[in-house]
């Protein structure tokens, strides 16, 4: 290793390895190597991804993991041994039981592994944690005393092999570990904050940046500001201990005035980010401040200068200086991972931010021009993943939302740029959410399509679309616990959102196959109070009126839905429509029919 070059990061670092492995082994080797691989593949390595954490060593009978939360860490660690229980419970012929340790320390990092004393720190102590328990070292007791809820006891401090210094030790026992809450359901993504963590922190970690006033005499530069607004939002939701309100939501606010506290009231958060933006021959000004609605005070403000060619730069100077106010401990290391340059071509970026703005107006000829404008910025970069995934999806929105016939070219474009984007940049949220959904609606396979927003909303739980596209896919797949539960994910993250209507949209159908059909054509109203009027939750409203018997209701709510959807056929919607294959549609489509509306 080129010490030179060595990248020091401060990290949560997880050992777990089995208890008596050895005489497991002895006893029964295959046996042994069968159960451990089935818990690994079952169990302990879905949760260490579903904490955004990462494996950097196998050692056989257990493994070292790096995660950026501590809480993260010790909480895994925990879901991790309340698992085993009840995996014991189940099965009691079970002989597995891991021991687990958690240290957060300075750790020198290579692509596939991590060192320094810290880490063998930590395999130290899960040397000493009882089978079925967990260790922790005091500096991580120190992160977490006041935020978990969970009882550990002070060992004292203990030499430990090839550790110049003595380190003091926090244990919790099998016992204490199977009579808590269950750890994984105290958990929650929305917010990346435990609900066994102290009252109140959700929302002091909370930020909402609203749209920058554009002073430029130029009208048609309003969306180079939003698109300033969006990078920021877009750096600031990496960070996991940031609840980040999405761009759709806070930009409800726009062209209102409206007092701060008010708004950060609606929004659910404490801090604010306002600011302005003044472009002008080659150069651009931006200003920005943060507010701090409980107290009424600006915590930082501050103008950045220069050549628009340093759009970017200043764009990631500015979420440096606001995510170091509101979170001053999150370490420089962090912030430089979080810095995410959309493309080098600011003419290509250009096309890109009136693309998005075309897109949120859910029609056809505006999802044309969107399909041009990325077409153009893709000209000038071939490479630009967010990009190739607008163009991806235009195709998916045009073929979902029966804006056109895809011609079978059309339909190998649109799944080029979806591989394309994922290709081009394997760790944008955006390219992988956005091609995943398109790769579901182009072939049906939802599963593929599935994994990839998975992807995307663990390499950025703020990502309130990906959540959408998840709720969707889940009542694809008939997972419609994991429809509720990623719906409600979306719409705490982004509740001002234009596009809500599809986390509301995913509940309808969810509601509808579970034969709850009040609440199906409740979620299926509220989709319809925006100012888009999806044709699937019309079709959600319809089926569940009529399956309460609501007749009147439903004929007057079907006159609408043609009224807006003339061309409307059901034996259309059902062929363009990959998912409708599932026989689980055919009652909707007979309640459709009953209405009248066409075949």
């Amino acid at each position: 290793m080129d010490k030179g070059n060595a990248i020091h990061r401060l990290a949560a670092v997880l050992a777990l390895d089995v208890a008596g492995y050895s005489r497991l082994m002895q006893v029964d080797e295959d046996g042994t190597h069968h159960e451990l691989k089935r818990h690994r593949t079952e169990l302990v390595d879905p949760l260490i991804s579903s904490f955004s954490a990462r494996i950097v060593k196998n050692t056989g009978d257990g493994l070292l993991a790096e995660f950026p939360s501590v809480i993260d860490a010790v909480t895994c660690a925990l879901a991790i041994q309340q698992g085993m229980i009840r995996r014991k419970a189940v099965d009691p012929p079970n002989t597995i039981v891991f021991r687990a340790a958690v240290n957060i320390s300075d750790v020198i990092v290579e692509r596939d592994d991590i060192f320094g004393d810290g880490v063998n720190v930590t395999a130290r102590l899960e040397a000493l944690a009882d089978p079925g328990g967990i260790c922790i070292s005091q500096a991580t007791f120190e992160q977490i005393r006041d935020r978990m809820a969970v009882r550990f006891t002070d060992m004292g401090e203990h030499h430990l092999k090839n550790i110049a210094r003595p380190v003091r030790i926090f244990s919790v026992s099998p016992d204490d570990i199977a009579a808590l809450p269950d750890a994984l359901a105290s958990f929650s993504r929305a917010g990346h904050v435990s609900h066994v963590l102290s009252a109140g922190r959700a929302k002091h970690s909370s930020v909402a940046v609203l749209p920058f006033v554009n002073l430029s005499q130029d009208p048609d530069q309003e969306y180079f500001a939003d698109g300033i607004v969006e990078g920021i939002v877009t750096a600031l939701s990496l960070f996991r201990n940031l609840f980040v309100i999405a761009r759709e939501s806070s930009f409800s606010y726009k062209e209102r005035h409206l007092e701060l506290a008010s708004v950060a009231s609606d929004l659910g958060v404490r801090f604010l980010v306002t600011g302005s933006l003044q472009r002008s021959h080659g150069r651009v000004r931006i200003a920005a401040r943060l507010i701090d609605t409980e107290s009424g005070g600006t915590l930082w403000a501050e103008h950045f200068d220069g050549e628009l060619s340093d759009i970017f730069s200043l764009q990631d100077s500015i979420t440096e200086r606001i995510v170091t106010a509101i979170e001053p401990r999150i370490v420089f290391t962090e912030i430089e991972g979080a810095k995410r340059k959309p493309t080098e071509s600011l003419d290509a970026y250009d096309c890109y931010l009136r693309a998005l703005a075309l897109r949120i107006a859910l029609s056809g000829p505006a999802n044309d021009q969107a399909l041009q404008l990325l077409k153009r910025a893709l000209e000038q970069d071939p490479n630009y993943a967010p990009a190739l995934a607008h163009a991806a999806a235009c195709y998916a929105a045009k073929k979902d939302q029966g804006w056109g016939i895809l011609t079978a070219a059309e339909i190998e474009e649109g799944l080029r740029f979806a591989w394309s984007a994922i290709e081009a940049d394997i760790n944008d949220p955006v390219a992988l959410c956005l091609s995943g959904h398109a790769i579901s609606a182009f072939t049906g396979d939802f599963d593929a399509g599935s994994a990839w927003i998975d992807r995307s909303i663990k390499l950025n739980p703020n990502y309130a679309e990906g959540w959408m596209r998840r709720s969707m896919v889940r009542v694809y797949l008939g997972d419609l616990a994991g429809a509720h539960e990623s719906a409600e994910r979306a719409m705490a993250l982004s509740p001002l959102d234009p596009k809500i209507y599809h986390p509301l949209c995913a509940k309808g159908y969810a509601y509808f196959f579970e034969e709850r059909f009040a609440e199906a054509a409740q979620m299926a109203h509220r989709a319809l109070l925006g100012r888009q009027k999806p044709e699937m939750a019309f079709r959600i409203l319809i089926a569940s009126l009529v399956k309460e018997q609501k007749l009147e209701r439903a004929k007057i709510v079907t006159e609408e839905f043609l009224r807006r959807y003339p061309n409307f056929r059901i034996s259309e919607w059902r062929a363009r429509s990959k998912f409708t294959s599932d026989g689980r549609f055919d009652t909707m489509e007979f309640m459709l029919r009953s209405v009248g509306i066409p075949d």
